[in-house]
């Protein structure tokens, strides 16, 4: 059986959740919000779309997010298999490809960090 949309997102994490919650590692999630003019939406959906052909070590998923309330409000919300992956690349030397991908869109990300505590599962 092979399912779309929000099934298929939930499905594609349960292998993560399930590691976390049995002591296997502790998830975190980075989030990058910024404001970007309405010219610029198609220049940071391209710019999206070709820098998730490049994955950082420790990238589990990545979501490109438009707000349907705030015209110009965009996130990048990513789940890292770890705190030390996500500071393994942060340490890198290299300017993180998400913050990139604002700024070819001329907008300035502020990025937050959340551990991942706990996760429903789908039914």
């Amino acid at each position: 059986m092979e399912f779309s949309g929000k099934k298929a997102f939930e499905l594609s994490l349960l292998p993560y959740f399930e590691k976390m919650v049995t002591g296997g590692y502790k998830m975190v999630m980075t989030i990058l919000e910024a404001r970007v003019t309405k010219e610029n939406w198609v220049a940071l959906e391209q710019a999206y779309q070709q820098g998730s052909q490049q994955r950082d070590p420790g990238l589990e998923q990545s979501f490109l997010i438009h707000s349907s309330k705030e015209a110009d409000l965009w996130r990048i919300l990513t789940v890292w298999s770890s705190q030390e992956a996500l500071d393994k690349m942060r340490n890198s030397g290299k300017t993180p490809l998400g913050v990139l991908m604002f700024r070819s869109a001329n907008a300035e990300p502020v990025l937050s960090v959340f551990q991942i505590v706990q996760h429903i599962a789908p039914e």
